[in-house]
């Protein structure tokens, strides 16, 4: 059988999946909470070497506070408490994106939670919060310009 050595997982149809079912959108979090867990441990245990997990984009701040807020306690609880199952079972994990609009108790958990299982050997679990392409590239051009990059010199490759 031929193994992926990486799979990407796009996190979508959470709050579709709950309303098909007459459930409420935290119940159709928890439920891909819960998969993107099991999905998870399965693909390392049959030799998967990455998985990359694309969890909250940078539009997904405009969701309503109150999903927002219950989307951010799972956050803290894969940081908190799933982090130890994740070292138990020799998995590193890494926390992409721009974590400095996150509260400081899940930016410290992120901090804890990649120092616990930073040696991790069996695989590695990429989750990416607070990612999105507009916002690299608005990071990209600040940079050029606190930079004063000449004209010339600007292209894709160093954007």
């Amino acid at each position: 059988m031929n193994i992926p050595q990486h799979i990407g997982i796009i996190l979508d149809g959470n709050r579709r999946w709950a309303r098909q079912r007459g459930l409420t959108t935290f119940q159709g979090h928890q439920k891909g909470f819960n998969n993107v867990r099991k999905i998870a441990l399965h693909a390392f245990d049959k030799g998967v070497k990455i998985l990359t997990v694309y969890a909250f984009s940078t539009e997904n701040w405009n969701r309503s506070k109150i999903e927002v807020n219950y989307l951010m306690k799972l956050f803290k609880r894969l940081v908190n408490k799933e982090a130890d199952e994740l070292k138990k079972k020799n998995i590193k994990l890494k926390i992409l994106g721009n974590v400095s609009r996150f509260d400081k108790e899940l930016q410290e958990g992120i901090k804890q939670a990649e120092l616990k299982t930073k040696n991790g050997k069996k695989g590695l679990l990429n989750i990416c919060l607070n990612y999105g392409g507009h916002e690299e590239i608005a990071e990209a051009v600040k940079q050029v310009i606190k930079d004063k990059i000449p004209l010339e010199e600007i292209n894709k490759e160093l954007l």
